[in-house]
């Protein structure tokens, strides 16, 4: 709206993104400890499995794995799969790790989940580690391809994320599917793109966002996820400063708005579609304080875990709410 469009325009100058700090722990070391984020702050891990071929690493990260997580990795189908398993496992408890400050070791993490089938950290208590200490407030979400594997780690109540290919191939009819699946109002858009990339393009961002608020609340993509999270993109009339204000992450050239339909709570939700080295798309979805006009800003790192870990500068912002 125009009024949030002048308080946020008038708060410009008065807030800093608060890389420095956070960006000189990233670098310091890839075992250094980590600053938790806060509510209106996002970090975004990226890994990269082709990154990781040596044999090394690799042996030393399944002796991180729970029991548990040791047997499904020996029942993957194939040796691709259980590498994807096992950085998938490993990129999760390594970093959450760092935020505890070193309280707690990576081998030591144990995870639950909700009644809606979520991870969720299950922190030790204070007699099981041996010293008066308090969890760090983070939530955390995690999705992959075969091609990347991405973290993202709030302060905020709840967070989801995925990531998909560019270029996946879609073999259905997506106008079909459309009207199937989707709101009256995201197939007139679809229907609106005559050019098949465009359209493939656009259904991709349209499936990804709700995937990714269905990660956030728990449900992953069900009916009434499909039809009860509704999108709808517009162009984004404003300073290239101004965009790279709202997210701290540069703007795409055509960047658009995400106007959000979310039966019961879209007052809630804050959306943000990233592009990653222009060959994978990144929604976000984060639970907003709504009491707070801050925007947030996100942080966007790429790691081998244990080996090597630098700010990850190949993304951009290709749609955000505001």
């Amino acid at each position: 709206s125009a009024f949030s469009y002048a308080r946020l325009a008038a708060n410009l100058t008065m807030h800093s993104k608060p890389k420095s700090q956070f960006l000189r722990q990233v670098c310091c070391c890839s075992t250094s400890f980590l600053e938790p984020p806060t509510s209106r702050e996002v970090h975004v891990w990226c890994l990269f499995p082709d990154e990781v071929h040596q044999m090394s690493p690799l042996c030393s990260y399944e002796s991180i794995l729970s029991c548990e997580e040791r047997s499904i990795l020996k029942q993957a189908k194939n040796k691709k799969v259980q590498k994807e398993y096992l950085l998938t496992r490993i990129l999760v408890r390594i970093l959450i790790a760092k935020y505890t400050g070193g309280v707690v070791d990576a081998t030591a993490l144990r995870f639950e989940r909700g009644k809606l089938g979520k991870p969720m950290i299950l922190w030790p208590s204070p007699s099981n580690i041996g010293k008066l200490w308090s969890p760090p407030k983070i939530t955390f979400n995690v999705s992959h391809t075969r091609s990347l594997i991405v973290c993202a780690i709030t302060g905020a109540s709840q967070v989801g994320i995925d990531v998909e290919e560019k270029d996946r191939v879609t073999r259905t009819d997506l106008i079909r599917f459309g009207r199937r699946k989707f709101s009256e109002m995201e197939v007139a858009q679809l229907e609106q793109l005559n050019e098949l990339e465009a359209r493939k393009q656009h259904f991709l961002h349209l499936w990804t966002l709700k995937e990714s608020y269905g990660k956030a609340v728990g449900n992953g993509i069900v009916g009434t996820t499909l039809r009860d999270a509704a999108f709808a993109f517009d162009d984004f009339s404003s300073t290239l400063k101004f965009k790279e204000y709202l997210t701290g992450v540069q703007a795409h050239e055509q960047v658009f708005t995400i106007e959000a339909n979310i039966q019961n709570d879209a007052n809630l939700w804050k959306f943000v579609l990233l592009q990653l080295s222009n060959s994978h798309n990144v929604p976000l979805c984060v639970h907003k304080d709504v009491s707070v006009g801050d925007p947030f800003h996100l942080q966007i790192m790429k790691t081998i875990p244990l080996m090597k870990d630098e700010p990850f500068f190949e993304a951009v912002a290709l749609g955000m709410s505001i």
